[in-house]
């Protein structure tokens, strides 16, 4: 979810909890529209704590023991980021079928879907790290379609405000 990493001194100048905490403010105003609303805000909460841990973060030595932490709060927070999609998706799905939205509602789920093939092709280019040639083309093949995405997940919201 996040694309921009601004850092001074290891302190992020747009730390990514003002957007979590904008998101959280929006789906609260969601949650009694469907139940997975409720669920997204609650994975939005464990984003907002995740968050405070990469506000600052002071030049390590290298080395394993190091990155431990990092690692694991990432994995968690991918979990966490994934579960929030997906709910904010299937929560549009379901508001857009209650209101006879039915196009709103497939493109909601064909959104998740194209989401969750991004971050699992994201995941798997982890591995192409041991061929650096080609580990390079996937990820700017993944930059470009994650840019892509993001617009057309834009475009979609915008649609949703309009018609919902």
């Amino acid at each position: 979810m996040t694309m921009l990493d601004f850092r001074i001194n290891g302190f992020d100048i747009l730390p990514d909890i003002l957007g979590h905490i904008f998101f959280a403010i929006g789906i609260s105003a969601l949650q009694a529209e469907s139940e997975h609303f409720k669920q997204a805000g609650k994975f939005n909460l464990l984003m907002i704590l995740f968050s405070l841990f990469s506000f600052y973060e002071p030049q390590a030595e290298p080395g394993f023991r190091s990155y431990l932490f990092v690692i694991l709060i990432s994995i968690v927070s991918i979990i966490a980021t994934w579960f929030l999609v997906y709910h904010l998706f299937m929560g549009i799905s379901e508001m857009a079928t209650y209101a006879g939205q039915s196009d709103l509602a497939e493109e909601a789920e064909r959104r998740w879907e194209q989401y969750r093939l991004l971050l699992i092709a994201t995941l798997v280019t982890l591995f192409l790290v041991i061929m650096p040639p080609l580990a390079v083309l996937a990820i700017l093949g993944l930059l470009f379609a994650n840019i892509i995405l993001v617009i057309k997940i834009l475009g979609f919201l915008k649609q949703c405000t309009e018609r919902l």
